[in-house]
């Protein structure tokens, strides 16, 4: 037999053919991995942006919301005229314009009017509430004090766990933030003291009196050499005379009095108006006359009159909070008024008088009024001071009688503007 026969047969090829079949299986194994991994991060991309994608739809929707809050409050508080500030920042900033938007809820400790919005669920919704913006002259300030007719909106909108947080700045048409003004002139020629006090705060104190006693007119100031004015004196023509212990400006810019839209007829029914002695209404003519020692009571309402006229000792009462809308003369040369209340701001007259028309007004222990007549001529009469604000065509005071403007009615309002929308927290 041939020697190579007996050689031992070599198997190598086949070991490596072997070696060569688990190492494609482990590049598989890993490939396979590979793809696994790609597949699970893609999946987990697409459920995050998908996340993402709802929240921000969620967040987009919670600002809607918020939006449309702002605009809910907004409109109630436009709407609410001749009211005050005040009166909308009680209870945390939601009561007066705001109680008819929704329930009052609690949210971190603070208090907002609800509405529910949007559908998402029982929470989802608005909330609503108006904050004062820190308009103390001194001291500290008081958020539940408006001092200047400017307040804010605060509106926290809420979808799915989405929370977006908006702010504007309303800004109300102040009627009495000069205390004394005449469109036409302001004439002050008896000796006498204009100044101020809060009856917020208590009653008023000649010791103590308040420096916010200011004049304005879109035409001239005069004053009697021996007038005191502890506060302002402010003309687009001139100032002549008197003592002023605030600035004397003169050639200052026109203020806009916006005019009272006539409120009839028809006119006020019977409905709250009472009385004792010689006295008479119209609710045909809306005409109020009281003779000699009548006394008219008028209820909690607002009235809207033709015109008020007294003579001898005739008086208007009222113990609660009454506005009067006018649109012809009012002659209290009477009695005057007794506000027992001792707060100008419930007893206030808006006036639609036309010019050439003159209102008498009487001062007295409890003439505390607010009056509101852009174009009708005033007249001061008798010698009793008067406690309050007024604004008029012309004001003409020729009685030694004080006059103390009331700083609380500085914050009533009438009509408002919209400013300075801002997003301030974003969820």
């Amino acid at each position: 037999m041939p020697a190579n026969l007996h050689q031992p047969i070599h198997r190598e090829p086949a070991r490596l053919l072997r070696r060569q079949d688990g190492a494609a299986l482990i590049t598989v194994l890993l490939f396979s991995a590979l793809l696994l991994s790609l597949a699970i991060f893609g999946s987990t991309t697409s459920r995050i942006e998908a996340i993402v994608a709802r929240n921000q739809l969620f967040a987009k929707k919670a600002l809607e919301i918020a939006d449309a809050g702002l605009n809910h409050g907004f409109s109630l508080v436009k709407t609410a005229g001749g009211t005050s500030f005040t009166d909308d920042l009680a209870s945390s900033g939601t009561a007066g314009a705001l109680v008819g938007l929704g329930s009052v809820q609690t949210v971190d400790a603070t208090s907002y009017r609800f509405a529910s919005f949007g559908g998402g669920g029982a929470t989802d919704g608005y909330y609503v509430r108006l904050a004062d913006n820190y308009d103390e002259w001194t001291g500290a300030n008081d958020p539940s004090r408006d001092r200047d007719g400017i307040l804010y909106i605060v509106s926290m909108g809420r979808f799915m766990g989405a929370e977006r947080v908006v702010v504007a700045q309303v800004d109300g048409r102040a009627l009495f933030k000069n205390g004394l003004v005449g469109k036409r002139s302001v004439s002050i020629t008896g000796t006498s003291v204009v100044d101020s006090y809060d009856s917020s705060v208590g009653a008023y104190k000649a010791a103590s009196a308040g420096s916010r006693g200011d004049l304005r007119s879109n035409g001239n100031i005069t004053l009697n050499s021996n007038a005191t004015i502890r506060g302002s004196a402010i003309a687009s023509g001139s100032v002549s005379s008197g003592t002023i212990t605030g600035a004397r400006i003169q050639n200052a810019a026109p203020l806009d009095l916006s005019s009272v839209t006539p409120c009839g007829p028809p006119y006020s029914s019977n409905t709250g108006i009472t009385g004792s002695g010689s006295w008479s209404y119209n609710a045909a003519t809306g005409v109020l006359t009281e003779k000699s020692t009548a006394i008219i009571n008028l209820a909690a309402n607002t009235y809207c009159f033709a015109s008020i006229t007294q003579s001898g000792s005739a008086t208007i009462t009222v113990s609660a909070a009454v506005k009067i809308n006018l649109t012809g003369s009012f002659d209290l040369s009477g009695g005057g008024i007794v506000n027992s209340t001792a707060k100008p701001v419930n007893f206030t007259v808006y006036a639609s008088t036309p010019a050439g028309v003159t209102f008498n007004v009487r001062g007295g222990t409890n003439a505390f009024f607010a009056i509101y007549a852009p174009d009708a001529d005033v007249s001061f009469v008798g010698t009793s001071d008067a406690y309050g604000a007024l604004v008029a065509g012309s004001i003409n005071k020729t009685t030694t009688s004080g006059f103390h403007v009331d700083e609380s009615l500085f914050g009533l309002v009438s009509g408002a503007t919209l400013l300075r929308w801002h997003e301030v927290r974003n969820f």
